[in-house]
């Protein structure tokens, strides 16, 4: 995840740099606008990809724990 977090925070940080930003900014748009408007689609579908990768990875170390006899599917996390 913390992988994940650096490529989304690098992309925003590049996004931040494109020139329609920096117009927004000349015009007087607010920092949620920008953010709304501007850097959050662009950075959705990365956002989404990590989240879908992330959750492929629980699914599977979920299954090899379960193959190896360490945890159950169908006992909750917290409970014992």
């Amino acid at each position: 995840m913390a992988g994940g977090a650096r490529v989304i925070r690098a992309q925003t940080l590049q996004i931040k740099q494109y020139p329609f930003v920096k117009v927004a900014k000349a015009t007087g748009a607010s920092r949620r606008r920008i953010i709304i408007k501007h850097i959050l689609p662009n950075v959705a579908p990365m956002a989404i990809f990590f989240l879908a990768l992330g959750v492929g990875y629980a699914i599977m170390l979920q299954a090899s724990l379960t193959f190896l006899g360490v945890a159950s599917p169908f006992t909750p996390r917290g409970a014992s």
